[in-house]
């Protein structure tokens, strides 16, 4: 097992060139432990926010945005985190579920310089989700988070899932569980 970074995020929508930032959810993960865990919420500023994403993710968008950082003042904080834990070799890798949507917003927020800053191969426990199912050792159908949690006893607390921190920290025990799934 490595020193990891789980991240997840909550959005306004599919595109993050048009599509608003709302929530960063990031989990330092070393050899299985959760060592630290934090949730960034980002002002919604000028970008577009569907309804049904709000649906989705459960935010008030007036109070979010009340209590929410700047795009500047968040990509700040999520950088001084990143800074603070960073592992003694080198970049940190990236862990999600479907990890290619969360980096392309990060990409956004960090005007393209987020994916020089972290290991260049993240790891995408969809993949991973995927990957056993050819193997036989999921059950076959849908990849979705809410699907692999199941298929492995995980289930997070109702009131956690679709947001950022706690699709980050349920990512996180997806992956541990996958990792010991993968076992002989």
């Amino acid at each position: 097992m490595r020193d990891l970074i789980f991240l997840d995020v909550e959005t306004g929508g599919f595109d993050p060139a048009v599509h608003a930032l709302l929530t960063v959810g990031l989990v330092h993960w070393v050899e299985g432990d959760v060592l630290d865990r934090a949730e960034f919420k980002v002002h919604s500023e000028s970008r577009r926010v569907e309804a049904d994403a709000l649906r989705v993710n459960r935010i008030h968008l007036a109070a979010h945005n009340a209590t929410a950082l700047t795009r500047i003042a968040a990509r700040d904080a999520i950088a001084a985190w990143m800074s603070a834990h960073r592992p003694p070799t080198g970049k940190p890798v990236i862990v999600g579920h479907n990890v290619a949507f969360d980096m392309a917003f990060m990409d956004n927020l960090f005007a393209d310089v987020w994916s020089r800053a972290v290991h260049e191969s993240p790891i995408c426990t969809m993949q991973l989700y995927t990957s056993l199912q050819s193997a036989g050792r999921a059950p076959a159908g849908r990849r979705r988070l809410d699907v692999a949690l199941k298929a492995f006893g995980i289930a997070p607390p109702d009131e956690d899932r679709h947001t950022a921190l706690g699709d980050a920290l349920a990512a996180a025990a997806l992956y541990g569980a996958m990792l010991e799934g993968m076992q002989p």
